[in-house]
């Protein structure tokens, strides 16, 4: 499963950097990949791959947020995907995909929420394996991260994918104080134009005791768990 894949200023992120790393752990085929929202960091890159079908790696199934139809960039997307084979999925709160004991639920945004666009209408997943679970926001951020306050209520997660790349609109102290990661991922270029991740972010974090682990120092970062414990690998940048 892959969950948004892109770049803003990288050229050919996924012929470069997403497909070599997925045929490095031996995928060949993804069984699902989903987009957040129509932002081209989180899909640009997908987008190669739908179109690179015949050589890289293979998309069966493209998730969409329930909201897509008011965005042009995901329209755009979809006729991609189905000029090239993949079948294409909306996917809205309370549906899951599982397999085994894995599972990954939608979160939001649902039918009804479908007005929440750009980043405060983005994709929210959970992601739970035995006693592992995960929380992956995309690039949620002020209404539509207080709409997921009342959805997690008092649920904690082990790992956070930080919303919006560490932006100070995004992951508020409430939902810190609710979530309590005990990992915190951020996806951040090196000296990238917005600042991020923004101090206030990182402070917030501290303050819930989280390890924060952003890609500007880490480099290439993966999550092992067996469902019970965690642990991580990082590959720096080579210089």
């Amino acid at each position: 499963y892959l969950i948004d894949g892109g770049s803003s200023d990288v050229k050919e992120v996924g012929k470069y950097r997403l497909e070599p790393f997925l045929k490095s752990q031996g995928v060949g085929v993804l069984d699902y990949a989903f987009v957040s929202h129509g932002d081209g960091d989180h899909y640009s890159g997908i987008l190669e791959m739908l179109e690179r079908q015949t050589v890289g790696v293979r998309i069966r199934k493209l998730v969409f947020p329930s909201n897509y139809l008011r965005d042009e960039k995901l329209m755009s997307l979809l006729k991609v995907a189905k000029k090239n084979g993949t079948q294409t999925l909306v996917i809205e709160a309370g549906e899951k995909i599982s397999e085994e004991d894995l599972f990954v639920r939608c979160l939001q945004p649902s039918n009804t929420e479908s007005e929440l666009e750009g980043n405060a209408g983005s994709m929210v997943l959970e992601i739970i394996f035995h006693d592992f679970s995960m929380l992956c926001t995309g690039d949620v951020e002020e209404e539509g991260e207080e709409l997921l306050l009342s959805k997690i209520q008092e649920k904690r997660y082990d790992v956070l994918k930080v919303a919006h790349h560490g932006s100070k609109n995004s992951t508020s102290e409430t939902l810190l104080a609710i979530v309590q990661p005990k990992i915190a991922l951020i996806s951040a270029g090196r000296d990238n134009g917005y600042g991020h991740p923004h101090d206030e972010v990182l402070q917030r974090l501290q303050n819930v005791k989280s390890r924060i682990l952003c890609t500007q120092e880490e480099g290439a970062i993966t999550i092992i768990t067996d469902g019970n414990s965690l642990t991580f690998v990082a590959i720096p940048f080579r210089l």
